[in-house]
């Protein structure tokens, strides 16, 4: 990386170590929590990455504040606005409802099943245990990296 760039990994609430959430959390919100940040900062504008469901909040700053956003990379988008996006939202659902009824590693073991197949397990043993470890923290953890 060029030395004049500096990488700011932004977390949203409730999320990998961040400040609690109050009620329920939206795109728009992290948007603008990703722009208040920004503004804290000294930033005016900023090339935007966003990886998964952070790609969502990405091109929402994008869109609530274009001025703000010098390139935006999307890399992995969910099907949030897309013909499919009330399919993806109904698994996401039954993942949440999984998670509720019969815990965190169940629920991992099925998203990871959905995303990978069943042979996920045998698929992750090479990237090794310490890595597997923090990888696998959380179920926030995985969607977000």
């Amino acid at each position: 990386m060029r030395t004049d760039y500096h990488r700011i990994s932004y977390r949203r609430r409730g999320y990998d170590g961040s400040s609690v959430a109050a009620g329920p959390g939206s795109i728009r919100r992290d948007a603008a929590d990703a722009a208040a940040l920004m503004d804290a900062l000294g930033i005016d504008r900023a090339h935007i990455v966003g990886l998964s469901f952070s790609a969502a909040i990405a091109l929402e700053m994008a869109v609530l504040a274009p001025g703000r956003v010098r390139s935006l990379t999307l890399i992995e988008p969910p099907p949030l606005q897309v013909p499919r996006a009330a399919e993806f939202r109904s698994a996401n659902a039954r993942l949440l409802a999984r998670r509720r009824a019969d815990g965190v590693e169940a629920a991992r073991g099925k998203f990871l099943t959905l995303l990978m197949g069943p042979q996920w397990r045998t698929r992750m043993r090479p990237i090794g245990p310490d890595r597997w470890r923090r990888w696998s923290g959380t179920p926030e953890h995985v969607l977000q990296r």
